[in-house]
């Protein structure tokens, strides 16, 4: 007679708390080689007349004003703010749902306020 198997329990996902995924961003917009815009991200910094470097510095001194949640794709979804320029700027950005070893950062789109 076979035994029955256990049921697999499922892997448990830690939180990103929001001052983890503040100290994961600004270590990443460290380099800029690990920052990665999407299309719409760069539509929308030209029709906001935003430049890369504005985007980097919101990341590297911005405050997260809107998560971390974890969206159905898997990825952590933060929105960090910052006046830049005398402007507000909003970066929405993603990240890996395993943040701590995330090696990128992926900005979704880009506001100004």
């Amino acid at each position: 007679m076979a035994k029955a198997k256990k049921p697999k329990k499922a892997v448990a996902r830690i939180a990103l708390t929001t001052a983890n995924a503040s100290r994961i961003i600004r270590r990443l917009a460290q380099d800029s080689n690990a920052v990665y815009f999407t299309d719409h991200a760069s539509k929308r910094m030209a029709q906001r007349k935003v430049t890369r470097p504005q985007v980097m510095e919101c990341l590297m001194k911005g405050a997260i004003t809107e998560g971390p949640a974890l969206d159905i794709k898997g990825c952590w979804k933060v929105t960090v703010s910052r006046a830049v320029c005398g402007d507000g700027i909003d970066v929405v950005l993603a990240l890996d749902w395993d943040a701590e070893s995330a090696s990128y950062v992926v900005v979704v789109t880009v506001i100004r306020d």
